[in-house]
């Protein structure tokens, strides 16, 4: 029967230390894309804000425009 310490001697020696910097850089990286994501969700909410703004006024308009009409209709 093999023992234990032999079946795993060496092993280690393949696996690869981790590399700090690598890991760093990763995280930076994972960061970046977190706040790159955040601010195309701030963007991409500022447009549909403004897009609601226009489409009310479109709204507002189009009913004071259906008011001046009505008002008209009636008066002749």
């Amino acid at each position: 029967m093999t023992d234990v310490a032999d079946t795993l001697h060496g092993q280690n020696d393949e696996i690869e230390p981790t590399n700090d910097k690598e890991s760093t850089a990763d995280q930076q990286g994972e960061e970046q894309k977190k706040g790159m994501k955040q601010q195309l969700k701030g963007e991409e909410s500022a447009k549909m804000e403004e897009f609601q703004k226009q489409q009310q006024h479109n709204i507002d308009e189009s009913a004071q425009r259906w008011r001046s009409f009505r008002n008209n209709a009636t008066q002749h």
